[in-house]
């Protein structure tokens, strides 16, 4: 396993994947400046949001960029029937693209963050220390997040089929709370019962990226429970386990032509 992430850290380096990430971090930092000069009330709290969506951003760009890279790659080009030549076992295959895509990944994040926290420093005189904790449930949610290309690969060998199907759950996951609360309002509850049964039904299959999100909170130093982050890492954790053992289980038996 640790010879096919050190083999997937080396492709995409060689994707020049993770150089994109950092022009456009470059970019980002730009255009802090240019939003903080519009920001007339509260650019401190303005700002903290517009740091944290960044990083964010940056990190779901990266990630769709190497599964759809290493898809394309591992499906088109035969790159899966390479590696199941090596002495390896297939659990390693996909563990090993899993670690290695996430690596790329935490470390274009890591550094969006620190840079971002320095930068707060020195317009605002105040460290915000609560970005780490946004950063460490963005991990989480990329973690769950690039879990799926594995399970889906099992059933299609298209990868831009995939692609689309991992950024369509994406989409779905984000807005789930929303969803929820709006089926408590006056016109939620005047929706057809069958679409209000779909929504509650999607709130339990698809996975909850909205649970990561407390930019806001941060942004703006309101109270959170500590309990809802250790449910999210949890929740991100198991999520992840249980995906890729499934992905796993069903790549094992799959056949590989």
């Amino acid at each position: 396993m640790i010879e096919i992430i050190k083999l997937t850290l080396k492709e995409a380096k060689r994707e020049k994947g993770f150089y994109a990430g950092l022009i456009l971090l470059f970019l980002s930092l730009i255009c802090y400046f240019i939003v903080e000069s519009f920001a007339m009330f509260e650019p401190e709290k303005v700002m903290a949001v517009y740091a944290l969506s960044s990083v964010e951003g940056l990190s779901i760009i990266l990630l769709f960029f190497l599964i759809f890279s290493f898809l394309s790659q591992d499906l088109n080009k035969k790159g899966i029937e390479y590696m199941l030549t090596l002495p390896i076992k297939r659990r390693d295959y996909i563990l090993g693209r899993f670690f290695g895509i996430n690596i790329s990944v935490f470390i274009l994040a890591i550094i969006s963050t620190f840079i971002y926290m320095l930068l707060h420093l020195l317009m605002f005189g105040v460290c915000p220390f609560a970005f780490l904790i946004q950063l460490i449930l963005l991990m989480a949610l990329v973690l769950m997040l690039s879990s799926l290309p594995f399970l889906l690969i099992t059933a299609s060998k298209r990868p831009t089929l995939i692609a689309f199907l991992v950024f369509f759950i994406y989409v779905i996951g984000i807005n789930l709370d929303d969803a929820v609360r709006f089926l408590s309002t006056r016109h939620g509850r005047e929706i057809p019962v069958v679409s209000r049964a779909l929504l509650k039904i999607s709130y339990y299959i698809f996975p909850n990226f909205s649970f990561f999100d407390v930019k806001i909170p941060i942004a703006y130093k309101l109270s959170f429970s500590t309990m809802h982050i250790v449910f999210a890492l949890l929740y991100g954790i198991l999520y992840t386990f249980f995906i890729l053992l499934f992905s796993i289980m069903l790549f094992q038996n799959k056949e590989i032509k």
